[in-house]
Order: C-alpha cells, then structure tokens, then sequence
C-alpha cells in the first residue's frame, strides 16, 4: 500500500479515493476506443464487481489541483465518461490536463489518445 496525498494505491492495482471515497482502476496505457473501453471494464473481476465508465464529474475531482495524480498518470490526453450513473456512456472523453472539464464529443470508434479508467463506490475488501 502507498499512500499520496488523498490517495490510497493498494497492490491489487486499486487506487482509493479518501476524500471522495471512490476506488479506482486505470486501463491499459494504450488508445482505446467505447466498445473496447466498455469491454475492459466488462471483464475486470479485481475485488468483486461494480466497476463502470466514471462520469465528468467523477474525472473532474482527479484534476482538483490543476493536475493529475501521478497514481493515473497516462500517456493519453483523454478519458472516457458517461453522463450519469447507470446511463449508457455517451461518446464523449474529457481532457485529463486541466482543471476544467473540457468535454468532447467523438465517434465511439475514435481511438487517439483516449484511455479508460474504471471507478465504483468503495468496497470494504482490498
């Protein structure tokens, strides 16, 4: 276990969330396109289930001082969102350098520097 300011990273690859208390996964550091998104998400079985595509709002409190954690630190400039909890993901990513949440919509099949981070509520077991 290693832990950076609000952040618990666990040698299962999960990173918790204190503040917020949500858990973390980040995908493979490679351009990734919904479908392939949404699959890798689909096939975790790390600590159980739960695991979906995080929303704006979730990936806009990883950018809260104006940079990333080095826990997701990424090549891609880009991560997968949805809108709401439980909703089908929309084609948009947010842009990962900023603050702000720079939102874009593209086609699912777009691949350039999106990357997939997965997010659920806290589980108690690590």
């Amino acid at each position: 276990m290693i832990q950076f300011e609000v952040y618990i990273k666990y040698d299962s690859g999960i990173i918790f969330d204190i503040i917020h208390n949500l858990e973390w996964l980040v995908g493979p550091d490679r351009d990734i396109n919904l479908n392939d998104a949404n699959a890798w998400i689909n096939n975790l079985n790390i600590n159980s289930n739960g695991w979906r595509i995080p929303t704006d709002n979730e990936v806009a409190t990883l950018l809260e001082k104006y940079e990333i954690s080095k826990f997701f630190m990424t090549t891609g400039r880009y991560v997968w969102i949805m809108d709401k909890v439980g909703e089908k993901p929309y084609a948009c990513v947010m842009l990962l350098q900023t603050r702000y949440k720079n939102i874009l919509v593209v086609d699912e099949q777009d691949t350039f520097y999106n990357r997939v981070f997965a997010v659920r509520h806290l589980q108690q077991a690590k």
